[in-house]
């Protein structure tokens, strides 16, 4: 499984061209990364609070490379920590962007300084011992993909908080 994401990562990497033809809801989405995320959460003794409020509004993307997409930055809070994440997923708007579903991962890891924060959108960049430092470029390549907008926070002490902006799909 491990290989398999790593080769999924590395084709959805080099593929400049991402075929956005599948239109969701974001019930739907939150549904598809709820199955991705059931295993890796419950094997690592992690919890996950789940909050949507946009579930009937549509996206148009490709829905498995954004559920691959979102899984990496699940597994990266979950192995922030050494068993016990805490993950908060919402699906939500703001006034600052109405025209986006803003798709926020919280994890309550040790978190990043700000030097390791910025380096790590890079690609081959990786501070875990069996990463490929593929994750967040891949994350950065997806969102852009969808017309969309990439941004981690985070203190050293505080865990990371990754906000995906995906625009609505116009009917």
């Amino acid at each position: 499984q491990h290989m398999e994401r790593q080769v999924r990562d590395m084709l959805l990497f080099v593929k400049s061209e991402l075929p956005l033809n599948d239109v969701i809801t974001v019930a739907d989405l939150e549904q598809g990364l709820r199955e991705a995320a059931e295993v890796a959460i419950s094997s690592s003794g992690s919890q996950c609070h789940w909050s949507n409020t946009v579930g009937a509004r549509t996206i148009k993307c490709n829905r498995e490379a954004l559920i691959s997409a979102l899984m990496n930055l699940v597994n990266n809070g979950i192995q922030a920590i050494d068993g016990g994440a805490i993950l908060t997923l919402d699906f939500d708007v703001t006034t600052l962007a109405p025209e986006y579903v803003r798709i926020s991962i919280q994890d309550n890891g040790p978190g990043m300084a700000e030097e390791v924060l910025s380096a790590g959108y890079e690609i081959f960049t990786t501070t875990k011992a069996q990463g490929t430092g593929l994750g967040l470029a891949v994350v950065q390549q997806v969102v852009k993909a969808h017309g969309g907008e990439f941004k981690l926070n985070s203190k050293k002490g505080s865990g990371v908080l990754a906000n995906i902006l995906i625009p609505f799909h116009a009917t």
